[in-house]
């Protein structure tokens, strides 16, 4: 098994439980799971001068996008949950990055892209209007003292990280074709390791402009006429008016009920919200009990609700503002009773053959002292994004128009035209990115989300229903072995060292294809116990960092 991710942090914090300590009593004023030690020691620290949950967030986010930008950063995009404590109620932030209204979707045909025209994937980014959206509505601080940490690292430094070091290694192909990345992260023609430091003082200037100015430091003037030229010089067709023209959406949270709680997650475009209402709906807490969460049973049953729910994605999702996503017929009895009917039937169905790449993305989870709550996840899709990075403003940028449908892909579904995901100018793409709140009797009992691509929601549902349904703790449930359906042939993937003979066996014997899960999503978590006892779990498998603060 894995090692647990130790807690880099001072004072008096209670580390996540699998850790040294235990978790904190009754007292317990607040917690936070993000991906890294920076990211969380920010956020503790905008916490404890008196942040809200979303101030704390903000602060966390802009810390990633400098120390970790393998991930995400303000070249990206996201999707936010919110829950107010004082009115009771979730809000879903859509701050996805949008295809540029020149878009050429023929220019998506074929991928990958050629290395001289990367361009043509950069979406308009939305990260900067969604956290200052979720500053305007939820902030307590000012944007300022929560950008303040994220413009010091960048400025004076920053210590790389274990996971961002082994990022470097095993992309230090495709950065050595970025001139600019090959210069920020190479040394002697090796890519640099944990412990080193790196600045960026163009990346501290801009978000020193944006704490200022506000988001119109980023959508306007020089920051985005230098955004539009980079674009433009590798072939892309993004410009400021795009830019200028970019909205944060309010969305309406994909709601269901799971043993007597309310489960929020991500609408359209998100499609790991639909992964995660579907399992949650195809069967009971009683009965995935008694199966146990280490059996072959419950293994083959949660795969095969997965994959029914990979092909509704395929057939049904895409940017609510251009087709009709029939959500309530997707979560209906009359959709799901027919598929419940085949699972228990046996056998192995598999999905039509796809490919929707996501790899860079993260995941964090911030609860206050009031019982508010973010659970927030950001990206810039592939690792590094479109590895072209806008040289004066120090801003790298997405390639997330790579997870609009591609037509082949499309034609596997008996779809034309690219079906539902198709490339549109305006349009969002469709995302993996699954930000997960449950409440109970009108408090949050557990938040939670993952970064890790088209896994994302198959694993946040694995750590939700173990918290749920098995009742781990925040750390043991995102620590414990979970398994994958691969998106191109339907394969079973388990981690290693997991299931025994005999359940693979079993596995074999239902027709499914087993192959080693190599590269799993990382899960970062938040539970709130009936005692109001929180505890924190951040992923080992990242070298995440989670604390409870008393």
């Amino acid at each position: 098994m894995l090692a647990l991710a130790a807690c880099a942090l001072v004072g008096p914090l209670v580390p996540a439980q699998g850790s040294a300590g235990q978790p904190a009593g009754a007292a317990d004023s607040f917690a936070v799971a993000t991906e890294t030690n920076a990211a969380t020691r920010a956020a503790i620290d905008t916490l404890r001068a008196g942040g809200s949950a979303a101030d704390a967030v903000i602060t966390a986010c802009l810390v990633m996008g400098v120390v970790n930008p393998v991930s995400s950063g303000i070249g990206g995009g996201g999707f936010a949950l919110v829950w107010d404590a004082s009115t009771r109620r979730a809000t879903a932030l859509d701050f996805r990055e949008t295809a540029p209204g020149g878009i050429d979707p023929r220019a998506l045909d074929t991928r990958p892209v050629d290395e001289m025209r990367r361009g043509v994937l950069v979406g308009v980014p939305g990260e900067v209007a969604g956290l200052v959206e979720l500053h305007k509505r939820w902030g307590r601080r000012t944007l300022r003292q929560d950008a303040a940490a994220a413009i010091r690292a960048a400025r004076d430094g920053f210590a790389i990280e274990r996971h961002m070091a082994a990022l470097l290694r095993s992309n230090r192909t495709k950065l050595q074709m970025s001139l600019a990345l090959a210069d920020r992260f190479f040394r002697r023609g090796a890519p640099i390791d944990a412990g080193a430091r790196l600045r960026n003082p163009q990346l501290a200037r801009t978000l020193e402009a944006i704490a200022t100015t506000g988001p119109s430091a980023f959508y306007s003037g020089p920051v985005a006429a230098e955004i539009a030229r980079s674009v433009h010089d590798y072939g892309g067709s993004l410009d400021q008016a795009d830019l200028a023209a970019y909205r944060v959406i309010d969305r309406e949270p994909l709601h269901v009920t799971f043993d007597r709680r309310d489960v929020f997650t991500m609408p359209a475009p998100s499609a790991g919200g639909l992964l995660v209402a579907q399992t949650l709906l195809l069967d009971d807490r009683a009965r995935l009990a008694s199966l146990g969460a280490d059996s072959a049973a419950y293994v083959h049953l949660l795969a095969e609700g997965f994959r029914g729910a990979i092909a509704d994605r395929m057939r049904f999702f895409g940017d609510p503002a251009f087709v009709q996503v029939p959500i309530n017929d997707l979560l209906s009895e009359a959709h799901l009773g027919p598929r419940r009917a085949s699972i228990a039937h046996g056998g192995t169905h598999s999905p039509p053959s796809f490919l929707q790449p996501e790899h860079g993305t993260m995941h964090m989870v911030v609860v206050d002292r009031d019982r508010n709550v973010v659970s927030l996840t950001s990206t810039v899709n592939d690792a590094f994004g479109a590895r072209i990075v806008a040289p004066e403003s120090g801003v790298l940028l997405n390639d997330e128009l790579d997870d609009f449908t591609p037509p082949a892909t499309a034609r596997a579904f008996g779809l034309s035209d690219g079906g539902p995901n198709a490339p549109r100018a305006g349009a969002r793409p469709v995302s993996s990115m699954t930000p997960v709140i449950v409440v109970q009797d009108g408090h949050p009992v557990l938040a939670l989300g993952g970064s890790g691509g088209t896994l994302i929601p198959t694993n946040v549902t694995q750590v939700l229903l173990r918290m749920s349904v098995f009742d781990a703790s925040a750390q043991r449930a995102v620590s414990a072995p979970r398994f994958g359906v691969e998106m191109t042939s339907g394969r079973l993937m388990i981690e290693p060292s997991w299931l025994g003979a005999a359940d693979l066996a079993q596995l074999q014997a239902q027709g499914e294809q087993i192959a080693p899960l190599v590269y799993p999503a990382a899960v970062q978590a938040v539970g709130v116990r009936g005692d109001a006892r929180m505890e924190a779990g951040a992923d080992p498998r990242k070298f995440g960092s989670a604390v409870v603060v008393r």
